[in-house]
């Protein structure tokens, strides 16, 4: 396959994935496809192919970019529990801000970046207070707290219980996030 020709000289890898975030935002995974992503930025369809695969590919980029808003948005100097503690945060705001991202994340692949080189500098923070497998199991217990919440708040049965229950999630979910982090309650500063 070929490069895209001159008049798509302005198609980057990000802008695709600015514009498959911005679908998301706006129409939910449903609706997200190369096709709908290609007619969003006025290209052909097999101008995509030349920066990802397939679509799963494209999914699979479009969950690092939300990992990487996460990271994002963390101060550098945290380290230990309290990074951890805000990971947990960063993760939920950012699946509620952004409209199928918990759906997205669960079937989306992970990046060779994330894998070998994102997720173990953010565990050599998190192993300043705890041993690597520790540290290991820590992040996966809270990016799988995290992802299971949000499925369940967008469950309209199950937000039902929480309204019910005059939580809107909130309380629940830093509980049971200080539990996994703190191994207690966590009463924030």
């Amino acid at each position: 396959m070929g490069r895209p020709k001159a008049i798509d000289a302005d198609l980057t890898r990000e802008g695709i994935i600015d514009a498959a975030i911005r679908i998301l935002n706006e129409e939910g995974l449903d609706a997200l496809s190369l096709a709908r992503i290609a007619n969003a930025l006025n290209v052909k369809t097999p101008a995509l192919y030349w920066y990802f695969k397939s679509k799963a590919e494209l999914y699979t980029y479009v969950a690092d970019a939300l990992f990487r808003g996460v990271l994002k948005g963390i101060d550098p100097s945290l380290t230990g529990r309290d990074l951890l503690w805000t990971f947990g945060l960063a993760s939920r705001a950012n699946q509620r801000t952004t409209r199928d991202a918990a759906k997205l994340i669960s079937i989306a692949g992970v990046s060779e970046e994330i894998r070998t080189e994102l997720v173990p500098a953010l565990l050599d923070r998190i192993a300043k207070e705890m041993t690597p497998i520790q540290a290991r199991k820590a992040l996966t217990a809270i990016q799988a707290l995290t992802l299971g919440w949000s499925v369940f708040e967008a469950n309209p049965a199950t937000s039902e219980v929480m309204r019910r229950s005059n939580d809107d999630g909130d309380a629940a979910y830093r509980e049971a996030l200080s539990h996994l982090v703190y191994g207690e309650i966590h009463r924030e500063p």
